[in-house]
């Protein structure tokens, strides 16, 4: 059985935003400008829906399930927003040009969501150099959902990721129990989410800092420091790697609390929890609340069964891991790979 999660590099320096860090980018300039011009087409089309429907002041992520209902059928039956999606499939996935337009509509729970996302092929992380090279290819939030939608193995793409762990001033570790749509009542590090294009000079430490605003309602101001520990990836779950950092707040848990409470994207997470930072603390935290990937619902594999809720999340327990190799060694890791009975690969 394949572990649930693995560490797939160790960055030992961890790399700051300051680091050499490269993206290269595989796409012609030519796709890279058309991709953005259609985002911009459809920010304005959505935002038209959005005023149309009364629903312009309330934010995506606080809509009731019948104002979601009513925008995701007003967009997807909307023929300026059905050209613009078709574009980009053509541009970006064009073997899934051969799927029905039914087929394609479907898989598209979330049609507001409209953002220039980045796939990767490669990476290159130089230990002595300190540096990290990234080829990426310049993709859509709408292709990562109709690939989430492919049979495993089929049209997998690699969406890259990022997730955080943070620690506070009196030394807990702040996780969240999910809201929204995906996996809720699970819990995940925070922030955490899809790495956007922004200005793409830099996107990994981009997108990082607009989760914390978002998500959170943290400024960098509020940091004390923000590296970048490493990739983790989660064959067993979702196949795509999760640069994972690790910030240390100058806030107590009770202050991230209070900051969190008044954030855009506050509804990201139901409640917040801590944990002290102690690696046999965690290491029995993860036992207990592990997700059981055979209790999950193959067919609908966003929802969170019962037996799922409360749940550590693969990718979030693989964050809290590396924290702990990155700071423990290589023969901490072999010990609490050992005690996790190989649910999580540690050791390269």
């Amino acid at each position: 059985m394949e572990p649930l999660a693995e560490l797939a590099e160790i960055y030992c320096p961890s790399l700051t935003e300051a680091s050499p860090i490269k993206v290269q980018y595989n796409q012609k300039e030519g796709i890279q400008k058309s991709v953005r011009g259609v985002k911009d087409r459809l920010d304005i089309l959505i935002s038209a829906k959005r005023e149309y429907l009364g629903l312009s002041k309330v934010k995506p992520i606080h809509m009731s399930r019948d104002q979601a209902e009513s925008l995701r059928q007003s967009l997807k039956t909307d023929r300026q927003w059905i050209n613009n999606f078709e574009e980009l499939i053509g541009l970006l996935a064009p073997k899934l040009n051969s799927l029905t337009l039914d087929e394609k509509l479907a898989p598209i729970n979330i049609p507001w969501w409209n953002a220039g996302l980045l796939f990767s092929s490669r990476d290159h992380y130089d230990e002595t150099a300190g540096s990290l090279e990234l080829d990426a290819t310049i993709s859509h939030s709408y292709i990562t959902q109709l690939i989430r939608s492919q049979k495993p193995g089929e049209q997998r793409g690699k969406t890259i990721s990022v997730s955080n762990l943070l620690i506070t001033s009196d030394d807990l570790i702040v996780l969240g129990y999910r809201g929204g749509q995906n996996l809720p009542d699970t819990i995940m590090t925070v922030p955490a989410g899809s790495v956007e294009y922004h200005t793409g000079r830099n996107p990994l430490f981009e997108s990082m800092y607009a989760e914390f605003a978002e998500e959170l309602g943290l400024r960098k101001e509020d940091m004390q420091t923000i590296e970048l520990m490493g990739k983790i990836t989660t064959r067993a779950f979702i196949n795509n790697p999760h640069y994972t950092f690790r910030s240390r707040t100058r806030l107590s848990f009770e202050d991230v609390k209070k900051v969190w409470s008044e954030s855009e994207d506050q509804r990201e997470h139901k409640h917040l929890v801590s944990f002290p930072d102690n690696p046999d603390h965690m290491i029995r935290e993860i036992r207990r609340l592990s997700y059981d990937i055979s209790k999950a619902n193959p067919d609908k594999p966003a929802l969170t069964t019962n037996e799922n809720i409360g749940k550590i999340l693969p990718q979030c327990a693989a964050a809290v891991l590396l924290h702990y190799v990155q700071r423990e060694g290589k023969e901490w890791a072999r010990m609490a790979e050992e005690k996790l009975g190989g649910d999580y690969k540690l050791v390269r």
